[in-house]
């Protein structure tokens, strides 16, 4: 492994980790908390995201509205959302999809802390076992004598930075997100 992958990878988990946020409810309405929920329209076809079949958009901090491009799969579209586990009451006005976003309890925004805190850990768990990677790689380079001690040493303590910096992003991100969670 190079140096360029194990920053790519370790943006990936970054981002990965970012994106595994959105889906989080926050009691605040967000394209994302829909967007990706799979829709199988229409018979024998492969299952699409909302936001493939849809225009998807944010009125007010309380409801989205999704706006079908085929207004065939609109039934297909709110049976999808009902069937989430995310308290989605769908109804439906015209071409137009309407889902209230209703207010989050306490146990269940301490809840959603809990599982980004989870995520947060795997992220970590990814990062370290990129770490484990480029640094056997890297022993395996001194080994055969593709680098020096000097240059393993080098190379070692930059991983162990960028590591510590991707570490301290993602505590960032998650301090975040759990404010917005918890803040009332």
């Amino acid at each position: 492994m190079k140096i360029n992958d194990f920053e790519q990878k370790i943006q990936s988990s970054i981002n990965y980790y970012k994106e595994e946020l959105k889906g989080l409810r926050t009691g605040v309405a967000n394209p994302s908390m829909v967007d990706n929920i799979k829709v199988t329209p229409y018979e024998n076809s492969p299952a699409l995201t909302i936001k493939e079949l849809a225009t998807i958009s944010v009125p007010s901090p309380s409801l989205i509205v999704i706006t079908p491009w085929d207004k065939s799969v609109t039934d297909y579209i709110v049976s999808a959302l009902r069937s989430m586990d995310a308290g989605f009451n769908p109804s439906v006005d015209g071409n137009v999809i309407r889902v209230t976003i209703p207010e989050l309890t306490q146990e269940q925004r301490e809840n959603y802390v809990k599982i980004a805190k989870k995520k947060l850990e795997e992220a970590k768990i990814a990062i370290r076992n990129i770490r484990q990677d480029i640094i056997k790689s890297l022993g395996e380079q001194e080994k055969n004598d593709l680098i020096s001690e000097d240059e393993m040493n080098r190379l070692k303590k930059q991983v162990d930075e960028k590591v510590k910096k991707a570490n301290e992003e993602l505590q960032s991100i998650f301090l975040a997100k759990e404010q917005e969670l918890l803040n009332l």
